[in-house]
């Protein structure tokens, strides 16, 4: 064999090795300095992580309640004030983090729940918020229905059958998925229909599981500051062609490119010519500030609605959905109807021509289910 071809990687292999000899010691003690930061920060957030307390909040809402989907989003506007910024010692040192919250509603054996799990320290805040928009709700605390899953589900001989994905936007954050805005401006033509429940179908598909199965929905909600903004912001100056103000530049910053040029020109062109300075061009009328006014009807609706969408307040989510069935009960083709109806429940939520959901693809059923 001809080991000729691997002669410019032992080259480049001498040299690294030559380079790294010299200079070990500028590049190991970073890296390990890294190592060891990295490391400390997990270990102290592990160690805050299990400080906190987590309690779970029943919430049962009167069937004949008439509030619409803004009393739900006036409770996420409240709890977003939990939302504490960390310094440096709190974030790096003490390990702190953001607290969240998740929403979730479990089907068990054909009881379907609706339930918030939150800091312990929030729980007044949490029951303030919803009995402001729904007095007549019941809250009450209830132990964690996970408990009640054993740790090792995924072992051969479990008595358990799992399946679980993860949803995640399509997307970039700014663009907005279909909301309850536009749902009640689709139905404000059919009064009788203006109390459209997206989520009719999941709960009935949660209230005719049968003894053995479980369903899980869980959506985590972190509360973050406005940076997430500044994304959507800028999509919507691309989308209607905002030009950009040319950021004027220093004197001293102009003095130097312009000796530069003199400088380069001075080198070629010396021999044959003098240096030139250039003048200074006249700034011209590059049309309309904005072309908001060319859009298509169809344009300007998705340009208003990431408008709206950037103006509200922000969280950080992971949608999870988890069907879990004793294997005495399991079948997979009750299995393929259970995971469509998790996910056919967010597709209800998809705009063309803005966001919709996509699986994760992490946790999908034939990595959940031990191999016989």
């Amino acid at each position: 064999m001809d080991l000729s071809i691997f002669g410019p990687f032992l080259q480049i292999f001498n040299i690294l090795k030559v380079v790294f000899g010299h200079l070990w010691q500028f590049i190991v003690p970073p890296f390990l300095f890294l190592i060891a930061f990295i490391s400390w920060v997990y270990y102290r957030q592990g160690q805050y992580a299990r400080s906190l307390k987590f309690i779970l909040l029943n919430i049962n809402v009167s069937g004949e309640n008439i509030r619409t989907a803004f009393a739900a989003e006036q409770i996420m506007a409240g709890l977003h004030g939990v939302l504490s910024p960390r310094d440096p010692v709190e974030k790096y040192w003490l390990g702190e983090f953001q607290e969240a919250f998740s929403f979730e509603i479990v089907g068990i054996n054909g009881h379907v729940n609706f339930v918030i799990r939150t800091p312990e320290q929030f729980r007044d805040l949490v029951e303030a918020h919803v009995y402001a928009q729904y007095p007549e709700a019941e809250i009450a605390e209830v132990q964690d229905y996970a408990g009640e899953i054993p740790d090792e589900i995924t072992a051969a001989d479990s008595p358990w059958e799992i399946w679980g994905t993860e949803m995640t936007l399509a997307r970039e954050d700014a663009y907005p998925i279909k909301t309850y805005v536009d749902i009640e401006m689709a139905t404000q033509a059919a009064p009788d229909e203006a109390k459209l429940d997206p989520l009719a179908g999941l709960l009935e598909v949660m209230s005719n599981l049968r003894e053995g199965e479980q369903m899980w929905m869980q959506i985590i909600a972190e509360p973050t500051d406005d940076s997430w903004k500044d994304e959507g912001e800028a999509l919507v100056r691309k989308l209607i062609g905002v030009k950009e103000p040319k950021k004027k530049s220093g004197v001293l910053k102009d003095f130097v490119n312009e000796w530069t040029e003199v400088l380069v020109q001075g080198v070629t062109q010396a021999p044959f010519a003098p240096p030139t300075f250039a003048a200074k061009s006249e700034e011209k009328d590059e049309g309309p500030h904005s072309l908001m006014q060319f859009l298509s009807p169809g344009e300007q609706e998705a340009v208003k609605a990431i408008q709206r969408n950037i103006s509200k307040v922000g969280y950080r989510n992971k949608i999870r959905m988890i069907y879990l069935a004793r294997k005495d009960v399991y079948d997979k083709s009750v299995l393929k109807s259970r995971s469509a109806a998790f996910i056919g429940a967010f597709t209800q939520f998809a705009t063309t021509n803005l966001n919709t959901f996509k699986l994760t693809r992490k946790t999908l059923a034939h990595y959940w289910f031990p191999s016989r």
